[in-house]
């Protein structure tokens, strides 16, 4: 599938979102104690979809 410039940006602002809210996400559950297999669970989902898939791609897009 090829994207024109004006798809690229609006996948660009859209994946900023994702990853501001996944960002904020991942901060909010960093005052959780992790006590739980749950939160850790939680907590570990975040960190892969945030450094793993969004930031890698969020990167590709601006340069």
């Amino acid at each position: 599938m090829i994207l024109n410039y004006e798809q690229i940006d609006d996948l660009r602002i859209r994946l900023a979102k994702i990853a501001k809210l996944c960002k904020k996400a991942r901060h909010d559950l960093s005052h959780f104690s992790g006590k739980t297999k749950e939160e850790k669970k939680i907590k570990k989902g975040l960190e892969l979809i945030y450094n793993e898939v969004l930031d890698p791609a969020f990167i590709s897009l601006t340069l």
